[in-house]
């Protein structure tokens, strides 16, 4: 669907529902730009809303990384599911809980990218 390997899909581009955000495009943008993915990388979408992150996140990683998204609402949940199957996303892992526990049974971390509208871990 997205045919660029630069970040920036148009947020209209992406499912919405009112009760769950979206990071803007232009968030996204400066958010996977300074975290300066390559392929390979693992990342974590804290919060991951619409999973607006975790699609751009994935398209710079490649198949042969990994991105896993965590949020505590089930409706964030089944709207990021939703986006990764229009991008026809596969290297994403959906995880529904509080990320302070979910995170300890992740892949240890060994950078930290904080943004006012998500974080993004990488190792």
């Amino acid at each position: 669907m997205w045919q660029y390997r630069t970040p920036g899909i148009p947020d209209e581009l992406f499912e919405r529902v009112e009760e769950v955000p979206i990071t803007k495009e232009e968030v996204r943008v400066v958010q996977v730009s300074k975290g300066r993915l390559s392929a390979g990388n693992v990342v974590y979408d804290v919060g991951c809303g619409s999973g607006s992150v975790s699609v751009e996140a994935s398209y710079q990683i490649g198949p042969t990384g990994k991105v896993f998204s965590i949020d505590i609402d089930p409706k964030a949940i089944e709207l990021t599911k939703k986006n990764l199957s229009k991008f026809g996303i596969l290297n994403v892992s959906v995880i529904l809980g509080n990320a302070k526990e979910k995170i300890s049974e992740l892949p240890k971390l060994m950078q930290f990218l904080s943004e006012v509208l998500g974080e993004i871990l990488l190792i």
